[in-house]
Parts: C-alpha cells; structure tokens; sequence
C-alpha cells in the first residue's frame, strides 16, 4: 500500500482549561519563587496597557514576550555520554510529549506573515540556539558516541575530531585527511576512490584516469575565496554552527561529475565528507555558497544522530510512505522528505539571520505543509522509532516557536 500526504492542516486548540506554566513545569523568578505563565503575560500587558507609552502595548504576540517566552525552552546539553544518550530525545524536544504545552504557546503566539517571522529570528539567536543541529555541543556529543560504540574509547576534546574519523575509517573504508579545520580536496587519489565506493560521486575508470575530475588551479581559485568568504559569513551569522560544521565535517572534496547536473551531496555510507561540483550551482554567490555547506552539514548531522540513536522503525516504508518535500515540491519517500524539513528549516534560519529574505521564503513556503505531511504519515503508519519521532517532534515544535504559517 502506498501512502500520501500533500498537507496536514494544524488542529491546535483555540482555547484551554488548564492552563500551563512553562520550561518545563515553572518559570524561575530570581528569588526562586515560580509563577503561571498566563500571569505573566497578563500581569505583562496590563502594566504594558497602564504605561505612559501607549504604542507598547500590542498583544499577546508582542515580540519582546515572544522572546522571553522562547528563551525559556533553552536546555543546558547533558555533558557525560551515558546522560546524553538517555536524554536524547528530552534535550532535543521543546515541550516534549506535552502537547498541551505546545498548544498554549501558539495560542498565545499565534503564527504570523512571513515577513515578520524572518524578521523575529534576525533580530535574536534564541532561534538557532534552539534548534538541535545547530547547537555545537550536540554535535560534539554525537560524535562521541558514535566513537564509543565504534570503539568503545572516549578522548579529550582537542583529539576528539582526529580519532573518531581514524576510527570511521575503519568501517566505512574511506581514508579522509583530517584536521582542526576543514581539509578542502582538489586531487587526491584516496578521496576521490573513497567518493566512488560510496556511491557519492560515480565516475567512470576512464573519466578518473584521464583527470577529467580535477579542477585546473585557476579554476580552483575563485573556488577558494567564495568558500572562504561562506565560511566568514556562516561564522558571522551563527557562530556555533560553525564550530559544529569544523567538528562534523572532515573534508570538502570538489571534482567534476561525469556527467552533468550533479552539484554534490553527502551520504550516510561517507561521514564526515561534503562532495561539491560548484559547476552545477544555480549562482555563485558567496551566501549560495554558504548556503551550500549549511545544507549538507544539516544531513551530516542527522545522518551521525542515526548511527547513534537511530531514526526508523522500518525502512521498508520509506519509499512507500510518500511526502511533499519543500525542497523538490514534489512527493518523495518519506526519508527524503524528513532530510528535505530539516535541511529547509535550517537554511531558513540561517538565510533569515543574515537577512537574506528571498532565499529564506522560497525554503520556508511549504515547510509547515510538509512537516504536518511527515506527522500525519508517522502517526498513520509509525515509520519513525522513538529517537525519530522526538526529531520529528522537535522540528514540529520549532515551528511551532519561530511561528512559521501553514
């Protein structure tokens, strides 16, 4: 049987009997007393509504409490393996399983126009520090992991990087030139052989011998400054994520495709490793650039969240249980789809950051239709295990937050 979703419209309740007190039972005030979060919201605009500036008071969607309010779903990263991989599913969520709690946030910050939801998030990093594969101790801490269940050793943080990809190199059979920063790879031999036995980059014998892969070094030039300046421009967006991409990724690798259309990708056989063919870009902007290396960062990380905390039941459904992703506006297996949400959100906060408007509404228009399209399926047809239906939940939710519109 073949299952479809085109959208899922949001049933969030208008109204609530119980009301809830936020993160994750009460707020803290500074003498430790706690309070209900309706309180202070209408505590809030009472005293907003009493004040001498009048052009203060907005409504419940004001964005200073949109903010404060947001800021409360911030966690603090279990820091010891053992209590990272049980809380997994807890640190990445924002209400967790508590639906009621997440129906009390939009009802009280209801979604708004696209223009002013890009907007909220330039104007603050509570967003991106909300969203899990952004935050650089999430990335840190899967990679540890995954080095405990490859090797069953644990590091300092200075070696962490270097000893996990000589451990992966072991399982997946791809040498990688690895060091504190990104290795950027023109021509080398073992890379190349690496992205061909993984499936990434097919290329013939004949294509390989006759060098038809490499890039000339003036070719290799502009190449170079417009990655060094994406990396400039994502460190100054959003900090951690860069620091997160430096500890995930090992290797940039840019050869040319055999055969054309092909810009690169990553792949779950390849950790560690973005291939790119910026040939095939649609420009060659800096930001698209950046774009870019964001982009397949974003399935890197959930490709490492697989290998440790796993993400589907039963892949069998995938490509039965089909889904409108954002990225291809088409119908695509349901893994795609999941990879395409995340990657679209991402990429939306990060163009929305640098005030890129154009490039962050074109991703986020039919985000909410897909995601509600992934929840719908899930709940149907149960794909997803616990550790992917707390992903899941996690995008939905910060959806939710940034108020993104169906």
């Amino acid at each position: 049987m073949m299952y479809m979703a085109h959208a899922l419209r949001d049933k969030r309740g208008t109204n609530m009997n119980t009301r809830l007190n936020w993160h994750p039972q009460a707020m803290m005030c500074s003498d430790n007393r706690t309070f209900n979060s309706s309180d202070y919201i209408n505590e809030t605009l009472f005293e907003r509504s009493n004040a001498s500036d009048v052009s203060a008071v907005v409504s419940t969607a004001d964005t200073a409490l949109w903010f404060h309010i947001s800021s409360m779903l911030l966690k603090t990263t279990p820091t010891t393996p053992k209590e990272y991989f049980e809380n997994w599913q807890d640190t990445i969520s924002l209400f967790g399983n508590l639906n009621a709690l997440r129906y009390e946030f939009v009802n009280t910050f209801p979604p708004l126009d696209m223009q002013a939801m890009l907007e909220g998030i330039q104007l603050t990093d509570i967003f991106e520090n909300l969203y899990w594969p952004f935050v650089y101790d999430n990335a840190f801490m899967n990679q540890k992991l995954a080095l405990l269940g490859l090797m069953g050793i644990d590091t300092s943080a200075n070696e962490q990087k270097m000893v996990f990809f000589d451990a992966l190199e072991k399982s997946q059979r791809i040498k990688l030139p690895v060091s504190d920063q990104i290795i950027y790879s023109f021509n080398d031999p073992a890379v190349v052989d690496g992205l061909n036995r993984s499936g990434l980059m097919e290329a013939s014998k004949e294509y390989i011998e006759a060098g038809h892969h490499l890039f000339s070094s003036e070719e290799q030039a502009p190449i170079i400054e417009k990655l060094e300046a994406a990396m400039t421009l994502i460190n100054r967006t959003i900090p951690q994520l860069y620091r997160a991409i430096h500890q995930t990724i090992a290797c940039i690798a840019f050869y040319k495709a055999e055969y054309p259309g092909f810009a690169g990708g990553t792949v779950s056989s390849a950790l560690g490793i973005i291939w790119q063919d910026p040939r095939a870009y649609r420009e060659h902007s800096v930001p698209y650039y950046a774009e870019a290396i964001v982009h397949e960062y974003l399935h890197m990380s959930l490709f490492l969240a697989d290998l440790v905390h796993g993400t589907y039941k039963d892949r069998k459904l995938l490509a039965q249980t089909k889904v409108y992703s954002p990225i291809r506006r088409k119908l695509r297996d349901f893994d795609k789809t999941f990879h395409a949400s995340y990657v679209s959100t991402g990429v939306t906060v990060f163009h929305a950051r640098g005030g890129n408007w154009d490039k962050a509404k074109h991703l986020a228009e039919s985000l909410r239709t897909s995601v509600d399209g992934l929840v719908e399926i899930n709940n149907a047809v149960g794909v997803l295990n616990e550790s992917g239906e707390a992903m899941l939940r996690a995008m939905d939710d910060f959806l939710s937050v940034i108020r993104l519109k169906a």
